[in-house]
């Protein structure tokens, strides 16, 4: 499979995903629309839930094109009436989606063919 990492409207992505289709072609596309549920790491590679309900196992996935964009983890914090609490909390939180995303790109980098494209 061929995990794909763009923009939802960058015209070369949708361009290079029209041949993938009409070849049949295992993919699947990450974009700016698209958040991280859930990232699971189980012995030596990562399961990856995303809100449309697809589960990526990175065991399959043999390609990783980085396009364009970044991940995005789907964070949903209840304030606690706390404004600097939740100030405080906030930054740590992104502190360590920062940690666990340049893990994951290093992992996707090193375990996988990596094809980085800028146009």
């Amino acid at each position: 499979m061929i995990l794909i990492q763009s923009l939802d409207n960058d015209f070369t992505t949708t361009e290079v995903i029209k041949w993938l289709v009409k070849y049949d072609v295992n993919f699947v596309r990450l974009d700016n629309t698209t958040k991280i549920n859930q990232l699971h790491y189980i012995e030596d590679h990562f399961i990856i839930e995303l809100n449309n309900g697809t589960r990526i196992n990175t065991n399959e996935i043999s390609v990783y094109w980085y396009r364009r964009g970044e991940f995005q983890f789907a964070i949903n914090l209840t304030k606690s009436g706390n404004r600097n609490f939740d100030k405080i909390l906030k930054e740590h939180l992104f502190y360590e989606n920062s940690s666990l995303m340049s893990f994951f790109l290093y992992y996707l980098k090193s375990a996988r063919i990596f094809l980085s494209m800028f146009f």
